[in-house]
């Protein structure tokens, strides 16, 4: 399983990389997992690009699933900002799984 995981260091990146980390592989292999550094702060429009080259990031790897972290700034903001995972989700064929908030990595796996 090949997933891409884009990271800012950021505490809900981080939270992405600590749920991949997390689960046990689907296939029972060894995942490969990129990541794929994008610093912040960046201004609302360069969110844009930047959503626009994970998603090409995404598809020219041929990935199984891009996993990233969301500020969960909620629809009213993102509109006005811009949302990175938003601009992702809209471009990318590749499975988005967006973990939100910076909770326990192990949620769900019960």
């Amino acid at each position: 399983m090949k997933i891409l995981l884009p990271v800012d260091g950021s505490a809900t990146s981080d939270a992405a990389v600590a749920f991949v980390a997390a689960r046990p592989p689907i296939d029972g292999g060894h995942p490969q997992i990129d990541l794929l550094n994008v610093q912040l702060p960046i201004p609302p429009r360069a969110g844009r690009a930047v959503g626009a080259e994970i998603a090409r990031a995404a598809e020219a790897e041929r990935l199984d699933i891009l996993v990233m972290g969301s500020h969960g700034r909620g629809a009213f903001t993102s509109a006005l900002l811009g949302s990175v995972a938003w601009r992702v989700a809209a471009t990318c064929a590749t499975p988005l799984q967006v973990i939100r908030g910076a909770g326990d990595p192990h949620r769900a796996l019960s």
